[in-house]
């Protein structure tokens, strides 16, 4: 059996019943290394539909491109996007919920230092649609997906923001981006001085804690809860949690 490089996504559908869930399970492997394949599994049904497949971007490395699983899949609007690796980083790899397709797209940037950095996420851009964050040293680019009156899709930088001076981090040492708390549109950035949340549209940022150099990777919690159940009390209102 060859080796396969596996990403997957749970979601529940808009009208599904809330014990009720699907799953998309995307992958390839050394048997088909050249081409990404995807199935969505119903918890209603008890199947796996049909296999759609799209090729994907090749390289002359010697390796097969694969999903890059330090990067879990991100949800932005009717789509789940991983991030694919081929000895370097090299696209993005989309899946479209409505039309139950796979199609690769180019990232914005080409010198992207290594995915092993943590200086590439794929985001929600500002105003909705698909968005990507590189980080070069201390500058954050935030670039977003446009389309133009033709329907051709095309990248345009959005804006740059000096982290070091947003920060006031004061180092020699790059940070890296460990995190993401999609619900919010958090980054959760590694610096020499701490670990940080970030909101780029807002520029509004939290230190969370000290930190020693190393690598981590950290899965924020998000949940709603409504105030009257025994969480502070005072109001009906739902409030949202975030925890990591």
């Amino acid at each position: 059996m060859g080796k396969a490089s596996i990403g997957a996504a749970v979601f529940r559908a808009p009208g599904d019943d809330i014990c009720h869930f699907q799953v998309v399970l995307v992958g390839n492997s050394d048997i088909q290394s050249t081409q990404a394949v995807a199935s969505v599994y119903s918890s209603v049904t008890g199947l796996w539909g049909n296999l759609v497949s799209t090729a994907l971007p090749s390289k002359d490395s010697g390796f097969p491109t694969m999903i890059y699983m330090g990067m879990p899949a991100v949800m932005v609007g009717a789509s789940f996007y991983w991030l694919l690796i081929n000895g370097d980083s090299q696209g993005i790899l989309e899946f479209d919920l409505d039309r139950r397709s796979l199609s690769c797209i180019p990232m914005p940037v080409e010198d992207t230092d290594g995915m092993g950095h943590g200086n590439i996420w794929v985001m929600p851009a500002e105003g909705g649609g698909l968005g990507f964050l590189f980080l070069k040293c201390f500058c954050a680019q935030l670039w977003k997906m446009k389309t133009d009156c033709k329907g051709v899709s095309s990248w345009v930088l959005g804006i740059s923001i000096d982290l070091d001076e947003l920060l006031s981090l004061n180092s020699e040492m790059d940070p890296w981006i460990v995190g993401f708390a999609e619900d919010n549109n958090v980054v959760l950035l590694w610096t020499s001085v701490g670990v940080f949340t970030v909101q780029f549209e807002s520029l509004q940022f939290k230190k969370l804690f000290e930190s020693t150099y190393g690598w981590y990777h950290y899965y924020p919690f998000e949940g709603v809860y409504t105030a009257d159940t025994g969480i502070g009390g005072g109001n009906d209102e739902a409030k949202l949690l975030l925890n990591t």
